[in-house]
């Protein structure tokens, strides 16, 4: 099961960095420097693009793994059963040898259906 980013999210990071990005045209216009205001407005839109293609996280039969939002990177955690996962507050765990892991999973980063479907799955 592949878990996506929320989409809201990625178009507010496109949003913000196109604004920014027109901040700093008007402000060349008159001849202000404000090539820092053109760097983040670029990386803004990067970050939201990428957001509305790639991946967030996936699990399958016993791994999950967590994608780089930039790059190839990748993070591995293997499981022998959904019952190792516990989600408090909205953040997943992971019990493991008697050793409890916070995840770098944030439910408020992903489309609510495709949370619900990951909490259905470790659930069982």
């Amino acid at each position: 099961m592949k878990i996506r980013y929320k989409k809201s999210m990625g178009i507010i990071f496109i949003v913000v960095g196109i604004m920014l990005s027109c901040i700093y045209f008007a402000m060349a216009l008159n001849e202000n420097n404000g090539s820092m205001l053109l760097t983040t407005g670029f990386l803004l839109i990067l970050f939201g693009v990428l957001t509305l293609t790639r991946i967030y996280f996936e699990i399958t039969e016993n791994v999950l793994i967590i994608y780089a939002i930039l790059g190839p990177g990748k993070t591995s955690y293997t499981f022998a059963s959904p019952d190792e996962f516990e989600i408090e507050d909205n953040k997943v765990f992971l019990n493991q040898n008697g050793k409890r892991s916070k995840l770098p999973i944030s439910a408020w980063m992903v489309e609510k259906q495709d949370w619900q479907l990951f909490i259905e799955k470790i659930n069982g």
